[in-house]
């Protein structure tokens, strides 16, 4: 249990991570961390040491500056950590199956994948989908590095039934010029900081549901109904801070 207590601080360095670039995902890293770390200690039955009062009180003002600060709650918080997973998951996943070397460095990203998936549980049981990605994450983390540590090259795709490995093409087709086996997200709508770029039908989507987030906030302020126009506006600028 104690060992608990030590994970938990990896989602202070996830909020590190996403901060510049996701901060509502930060924002949630840091809840989770509060969440998972008082529960930890509640089941340890310990009372906590002056040092870690300090520290969460000072985690639980900055939650609350980003709540007000961008007008959060708890559906838009969610809406931006499943869309942030899902873009991650497919990047990551697509490096797996074309990248030339599998390394230690994708077991690390699996296992980081993983613990944004569980922020997820924050707003209610996990959904299949993700509850599988959740376990097939955790599964590549330890098979890469267990075949690593054995010698072999870790397996493409699911372990238990794996992808061929790529041709020489294909490895070719996503290496980049530069030769430092960083994928080319050429046919990604997103770009190296996971933001979703003009020209591709992603981006058409998500302007789509802007607009309609625009027109229901504007009926809503028509008729008076400001708390509802209010949340409007949040998930649009929730998903304005997706695009490029």
């Amino acid at each position: 249990m104690k060992k608990k207590l030590e994970q938990c601080k990896i989602y202070l360095l996830l909020a590190k991570e996403s901060e510049a670039t996701d901060p509502i995902v930060a924002h949630a890293c840091r809840t989770f961390y509060v969440d998972r770390f008082m529960e930890t200690k509640k089941k340890l039955g310990e009372a906590l040491t002056p040092e870690e009062k300090k520290d969460l009180s000072e985690l639980l003002s900055i939650i609350e500056a980003a709540k007000k600060e961008a007008g959060l709650n708890k559906e838009t918080t969610r809406e931006a950590v499943e869309n942030f997973c899902g873009l991650r998951f497919a990047v990551l996943d697509k490096e797996e199956h074309k990248t030339a070397k599998i390394t230690k460095k994708h077991a690390m990203l699996f296992k980081n994948m993983a613990n944004y998936i569980e922020l997820l549980a924050m707003y209610g049981p996990l959904p299949p989908k993700w509850d599988e990605k959740l376990k097939y994450c955790k599964l590549k983390a330890v098979n890469i590095v267990r075949c690593l540590n054995q010698g072999i090259d870790p397996p493409r795709g699911n372990p238990e039934h794996p992808d061929p490995a790529p041709s020489p093409e294909e490895i070719a087709a996503n290496v980049s010029p530069a030769g430092n086996n960083e994928i080319q997200n050429v046919s990604s709508p997103y770009n190296a900081k996971g933001k979703i770029v003009k020209g591709n039908s992603k981006y058409d989507e998500v302007m789509g549901s802007i607009q309609r987030c625009m027109e229901g906030a504007l009926s809503d302020i028509n008729k008076d109904n400001v708390n509802s126009a209010r949340e409007s506006l949040t998930k649009a600028l929730s998903q304005l801070k997706l695009l490029e």
